[in-house]
């Protein structure tokens, strides 16, 4: 079996497991993690994508992404926020967005 990013991820890209959820409430706004994770692997310069919830202080939760891109691209995390905003429904688009060198893969 190929490796794939984690059902289980960790919080945050940190040490504690986290159990993959479906949607991320940020205030009155529903974030649907595959949708954003599909449109990005469509992107280019993507390579793997991932979105889980951080706490927010007022909202609640955030969505987070963290990408990695190909060897070739070159692309910053504001470049790639912008691009969702562009693609995404209003209210669809994370917060915050970190290209990372690799994600937590499993073979589950």
């Amino acid at each position: 079996m190929m490796p794939k990013i984690a059902s289980t991820i960790l919080d945050a890209i940190g040490n504690t497991p986290m159990v993959r959820i479906n949607r991320i409430t940020r205030g009155v706004e529903h974030i649907e993690p595959a949708l954003v994770e599909s449109l990005l692997l469509t992107h280019p310069a993507v390579a793997q994508a991932v979105v889980v919830p951080v706490p927010h202080e007022k909202l609640g939760h955030e969505a987070k992404t963290f990408v990695t891109v190909r060897d070739d691209a070159d692309i910053t995390e504001t470049e790639l926020l912008d691009w969702l905003n562009r693609e995404l429904p209003l209210g669809q688009c994370p917060g915050l967005l970190e290209i990372r060198d690799s994600l937590p893969m499993t073979n589950m």
